[in-house]
C-alpha cells in the first residue's frame, strides 16, 4: 500500500501508543491510514462509524484489500461482548459522535469497550473539538482504558468526572432554566491550555494540510452579496447568540432566512457554471433550501439529504465524481464527513451551520487529496447579520485552533 510519509508516521503512532486519536485535518486519508495499521498489525478491524459511511468504507477497504467489520453507531445495542471480543483492533470514524457522555451510543461503545478492552483503538476525527473544549472528555477517557499504558496520562481526580475537566479547563457562566441552575461551558482557558495539551501527549496524533501536502492547491473565501429587497433580522442575531451561549433556541428564523436566499442561490450557481467552473457542490443547514435549489436547477442537479439512503448517497457521489452530475446540492449533515468530492473546486454556501467544525467538514469535501485545482467557498450573505454570524463562526474557529497549536 502506498503511503504518504506521514501517514507511515501516523501507522508507526498509533501500533506504538495503543488506544490513540487521529485528529489529522480532513482530507489526510484517515481511513487509509487506520486500514494500513491493522494489515501493519496483521489483524481484521471492527469499524464503527455513522450508517451512511459504511458504503464508503466496505470500496475502501475492497480497494486496499482489507476485510473489515462494520457497525454503525445506530447497531451499536445488537453487537455482543463475545462477538466484538473477537476483534483485537477497533477503529471509530467520526469519533466526535461519541463526544456526549449522556448519550446512549456514547455509554453503549464505553460499556462494551471496558469489558472487552481489544489491543487497539483507533478514534478517528478531523475535528477532535467541534464546538467547545469538553468535547475532547470522552475520547480522552476512551484512551485511559488502554491496557498496555502506552498512552500517556489518564484523567484521574476530578479530571476523571465530566464536570471536573470541564469546570477546570474552560469558562464557564451560569444560567437558570426552569429555575434550576446550570453551567454552561465556552472556551479553553488562555492559562491552562499547556495543561490540557499534556493530556494529548502519546495518544494524540494531527498534521495540518499545508504542512504535509505541499501541492495542494489552496482554498480560498469569497462573500457574495444578494439583495433580498427586505431589511435585516435581528432576530436572527438573537436566535444565534442564543444558539452559542447554549440557551434554547428557536429555528424558525434561520430557516426563513436560508429559504429566502435559496432562488438567489441557485441563480449565482447558474452564473457559475456558464463561467466555466465545472460542476458545483452547494450546501444549507436545512432541508427546504436544498429543495428549492435543487427545483430551480432542474434536472442537472440532485439533491441529497439525510433522508437519502445511504447506497444511494454512495452511487450519487460516484456519478459527481465522473463527472455525470452537474450540480450537487445537500444538506450540510448529509455530506460534509465520509465522501470526496474532488471533481468540483466550488462549494457554494446558501446558508451556514453554527458549529463551526461541521463547517470546516463541508469546506474539506473538495480540499483533500486528489484535488488539484485552486478551490473556492462562496457564501451567499443577504443581510449584515448574515457576515456576523461568519465572522463569528471563524472567531470560534480560531479560539479551538490554539488547543492544537
Amino acid at each position: 500500500m502506498n503511503l504518504y510519509p506521514y501517514q507511515e508516521e501516523a501507522v508507526r503512532y498509533h501500533l506504538a501508543h495503543h488506544y490513540s486519536i487521529n485528529a489529522c485535518e480532513m482530507g489526510l486519508g484517515k481511513t487509509r491510514i487506520a486500514i494500513a495499521t491493522a494489515k501493519e498489525a496483521g489483524l481484521k478491524p471492527l469499524v464503527f462509524g455513522p450508517a451512511f459511511l459504511q458504503k464508503t468504507w466496505e470500496m475502501e477497504s475492497e480497494e486496499l484489500r482489507c476485510d473489515i467489520r462494520y457497525c454503525a453507531y445506530s447497531q451499536l445495542h445488537k453487537l455482543s461482548i463475545k462477538e466484538a471480543s473477537t476483534y483485537k483492533i477497533w477503529v471509530c470514524d467520526e469519533a466526535h459522535a461519541l463526544k456526549s457522555p449522556t448519550t446512549q451510543r456514547t455509554t453503549l461503545f464505553y460499556s462494551l469497550l471496558k469489558n472487552v478492552l481489544p489491543t487497539y483503538l483507533l478514534l478517528m476525527t478531523g475535528t477532535p473539538i467541534k464546538n467547545r473544549a469538553p468535547d475532547f472528555w470522552a475520547l480522552l477517557g476512551f484512551c485511559g482504558l488502554n491496557p498496555k499504558g502506552t498512552s500517556g496520562k489518564i484523567l484521574e481526580g476530578i479530571y476523571a468526572k465530566y464536570n471536573g475537566f470541564a469546570s477546570h479547563f474552560c469558562l464557564s457562566s451560569e444560567m437558570r432554566i426552569h429555575g434550576r441552575s446550570f453551567l454552561k461551558y465556552g472556551d479553553v482557558r488562555e492559562d491552562r491550555i499547556a495543561e490540557l495539551k499534556s493530556y494529548l501527549e502519546d495518544k494524540f496524533i494531527r498534521f495540518r494540510v499545508q504542512d504535509v501536502l505541499k501541492d495542494l492547491p489552496p482554498i480560498s473565501r469569497k462573500d457574495v452579496w444578494v439583495d433580498l429587497g427586505v431589511p435585516d433580522n435581528p432576530i436572527l442575531q438573537d436566535v444565534f447568540d442564543a444558539y452559542m451561549a447554549g440557551r434554547k433556541v428557536d429555528s424558525v428564523a434561520k430557516v426563513s432566512s436560508s429559504i429566502l436566499k435559496s432562488r438567489h442561490t441557485a441563480k449565482y450557481c447558474e452564473e457559475l457554471m456558464d463561467g466555466g467552473s465545472g460542476p458545483l457542490v452547494i450546501f444549507s443547514d436545512h432541508v427546504e433550501p436544498v429543495t428549492m435549489i435543487a427545483e430551480t436547477l432542474g434536472d442537472k442537479a440532485v439533491a441529497v439529504t439525510g433522508k437519502t439512503l445511504a447506497a444511494t448517497r454512495a452511487e450519487i457521489v460516484a456519478k459527481f465524481q465522473a463527472g455525470r452530475i452537474p450540480y450537487l446540492v445537500a444538506t450540510i449533515g448529509s455530506l460534509s464527513t465520509g465522501v470526496t468530492l474532488t471533481s468540483s473546486r466550488h462549494c457554494v454556501f446558501n446558508d451556514l451551520p453554527w458549529v463551526p467544525s461541521d463547517l470546516l467538514q463541508a469546506e474539506k469535501r473538495i480540499h483533500r487529496i486528489g484535488q488539484d485545482a485552486a478551490c473556492w467557498s462562496h457564501f451567499i450573505d443577504s443581510t449584515p447579520t448574515d457576515r456576523y454570524i461568519r465572522k463569528t463562526l471563524l472567531e470560534k474557529i480560531t479560539a479551538i485552533g490554539k488547543v492544537f497549536a
